[in-house]
């Protein structure tokens, strides 16, 4: 039993550092995306 709970242990908390890794990552993506949403909100204002 010891084994496997240092085993199962192990594979979650590779899992949790993978969705770390995941979610850092979404969140650079959702920033630049902002960004983006921003810049083009604040060009269609300019060009009322």
């Amino acid at each position: 039993m010891g084994k496997f709970f240092r085993r199962n242990h192990l594979t979650e908390l590779n899992d949790l550092n993978e969705v770390n890794t995941m979610l850092a990552e979404r969140v650079k993506q959702w920033t630049k995306e902002w960004k983006q949403e921003g810049l083009q909100e604040g060009r269609q204002e300019e060009a009322k």
